[in-house]
């Protein structure tokens, strides 16, 4: 998503939401009606023009120019039409718009009422050219479908990622893309198994003198409500126990070794 789009579609855009990308249709759809266009609209009248077939050349030259303005007005709509008809996704859901010349019909979608979300590739070339539907079912069950998606599979990556994480995580980049959805994933699964690692394997273990005396005083008072699990408590009575035998055998060995040194 560029500056331009951020700006152009801000006007979509409701209080308290933020844009984070633009999803359009794919380009191979305005490429195919500019062809089109240019070859039946210039092409081959040009060539029944010079050819003269139909007395074309008896025409006045302000007919001509009228025509050659026509077909450029229905170019520019088209190009006008296919940037304006796309998905818009802000931090809280998608919006999806479909624009057209005197009226546009504009569609709020929140991530937390989309059910599910799949991808339809129509022919054999669609696939090569990655050309699929995005269809989205909600849990209303209605639908919305952004016909032939520029990089759907990102789009679908995206919704995932999205609702499984939370748009305040994707509102930090404007640039989202689908390896930045999986690094950051990978990135939480592997902190998450650190600190897993950490509170069952060592964080017990790192308990100190002044955190068992703190611990009492606290437990010991009658307004205080102990959350701690039974494995808690058990695995504090346990080192309480280690640290009073390993205490006890300190000062044993101090005092044999001040006896020693009486002796001497």
């Amino acid at each position: 998503m560029n500056t331009f789009e951020q700006h152009f579609f801000a006007r979509y855009i409701r209080d308290n939401e933020k844009l984070i990308n633009v999803f359009h249709k794919h380009y191979i759809l305005i490429i195919e009606d500019i062809i089109v266009w240019l070859f039946f609209g210039l092409t081959i009248p040009t060539f029944l023009y010079y050819s003269n077939s139909f007395e074309l050349q008896m025409l006045q030259l302000q007919y001509i120019w009228g025509y050659l303005f026509l077909i450029y007005g229905i170019i520019i709509y088209k190009l006008f039409d296919w940037y304006n008809d796309v998905w818009i996704a802000t931090d809280v859901g998608l919006i999806d718009i479909d624009w057209g010349l005197f009226s546009e019909n504009v569609v709020y979608v929140e991530y937390e009422k989309i059910e599910g979300i799949e991808l339809r590739t129509r022919t054999f070339f669609d696939a090569i050219l990655w050309v699929s539907d995005v269809n989205i079912r909600l849990a209303s069950g209605g639908q919305f479908i952004l016909h032939a998606a520029y990089k759907s599979k990102e789009i679908v990556h995206f919704i995932q990622w999205i609702q499984k994480w939370g748009g305040h995580h994707a509102e930090k980049s404007s640039h989202w893309s689908k390896d930045d959805a999986l690094s950051f994933e990978i990135l939480m699964e592997t902190l998450s198994e650190v600190v897993k690692k950490h509170m069952h394997r060592r964080g017990k273990d790192d308990l100190t003198e002044e955190y068992i005396d703190k611990l009492t005083v606290v437990s010991h008072d009658t307004g205080t409500v102990d959350l701690r699990s039974e494995g808690d408590k058990i695995w504090v009575e346990d080192w309480k126990k280690k640290f009073i035998k390993e205490q006890k055998k300190h000062h044993s060995d101090d005092g044999e070794d001040e006896e020693d040194f009486h002796h001497t």
